[in-house]
């Protein structure tokens, strides 16, 4: 008859830990353009995750991406 101990279950959660973390750890990570927002007059607001550039299009912009200017960051 097989007899576990407490030792026992928790070198198993371990493993099982690590081995899930390992999974995760190596999971590629999602890169590139999202939506991130519509207002009221149809303009589309996208934020480009892989250089961190926020662009819009709209009626003034005749179909075509514009890129707003990085905001600044002031430091005191």
């Amino acid at each position: 008859m097989l007899r576990f101990t407490i030792r026992d279950l928790l070198w198993l959660m371990v493993v099982v830990a690590l081995a899930l973390a390992l999974f995760y750890s190596n999971r590629p990570t999602a890169s590139g353009r999202y939506q991130f927002a519509i207002d009221g007059d149809g303009t589309k607001y996208v934020i480009d995750t892989t250089n961190g550039k926020i662009l819009h299009m709209g009626r003034h912009t005749d179909g075509h991406w514009v890129e707003y200017p990085s905001p600044t960051v002031s430091r005191r």
